[in-house]
């Protein structure tokens, strides 16, 4: 299990390679640069949500089925 702060390091690493796009596209500005940097941070920021609620939800299925009471067979 992930600890809080495994997830917030992964956090880190997402916005820190925004910035660092957000920088290379404030040292040569243009339209499409722009742009480009607009679809990396959305397409990137939805797949760090989904895989964020993809985990979480894995993660409470386990716990789940964890906490379920292993099946007792009668003696014949």
């Amino acid at each position: 299990m992930a600890r809080p702060r495994d997830r917030d390091r992964r956090g880190t690493d997402h916005l820190r390679r925004l910035a660092g796009d957000v920088l290379r596209t404030a040292v040569a500005p243009g339209f499409a640069e722009i742009g480009q940097l607009a679809a990396i941070a959305t397409i990137r920021t939805l797949l760090n949500f989904f895989l964020t609620w993809e985990i979480t939800e894995e993660r409470a299925e386990i716990d789940q089925d964890r906490k379920k009471p292993e099946p007792r067979f009668a003696a014949p």
